[in-house]
């Protein structure tokens, strides 16, 4: 299959346009999942096909993170054993995508526990890890979530399929309308590959 232009829209890292911030790229994501409402609407798709309008569930907390520990010398251990473990989560995260969640929680911790252990520059390093990550995680659910309404549309179930699974794993646990949907979507998908194979 070939490229598609909005396979396109997302640069793989280094080579980001300058001056693309996560702002301007939800503002992309947006237009495309606008642009998405269009279409369904042109071509007659009922509300349950489709339902563009759901509210995306939030991925991270809000709430900072603390560490469990107030001794600077625990807090120092906590933090090595929390980056080496969001170290392995980062590299399992192609693969799963729920380490990426876990390798944040993990950075975010670490971060807490080295403010906790007066080691700043550790601090920083794991904050920066986990923003990092943040970032990447959001842009990857955002573009398969547009790219998944567009791949329903043009009924190309098979990738359908696959940002289905990236989806749910990535909202796993979280009672949503969207979550919700995905299950429902994910159910349709297996419906149609039995049908294909009879």
């Amino acid at each position: 299959m070939e490229p598609t232009k909005l396979d396109d829209a997302v640069a793989p890292e280094g080579n980001k346009p300058a001056g693309m911030t996560a702002a301007s790229i939800a503002k992309l994501a947006v237009a495309g999942a606008l642009l998405v409402a269009i279409g369904v609407i042109a071509r007659g798709a009922k509300p349950e096909e489709l339902d563009v309008a759901l509210p995306t569930p939030e991925l991270f907390s809000e709430a900072a993170a603390t560490c469990p520990r107030n001794d600077p010398a625990e807090a120092r251990a906590i933090a090595d054993d929390l980056r080496a473990r969001a170290d392995g989560a980062r590299e399992r995260s192609p693969f799963d995508p729920r380490e990426a969640l876990s390798a944040i929680k993990s950075y975010e911790t670490a971060a807490a526990c080295c403010r906790i252990a007066k080691d700043v520059e550790g601090a920083d390093d794991a904050a920066h890890a986990a923003r990092r990550m943040r970032d990447e995680t959001l842009l990857d659910f955002r573009s398969r979530r547009v790219r998944l309404e567009r791949l329903l549309i043009v009924k190309d179930y098979e990738l359908a399929a696959q940002d289905v699974r990236v989806l749910r794993a990535l909202t796993e646990g979280r009672q949503s309308e969207y979550s919700q949907w995905l299950g429902a979507v994910a159910r349709d998908l297996e419906n149609q590959q039995v049908e294909n194979v009879r």
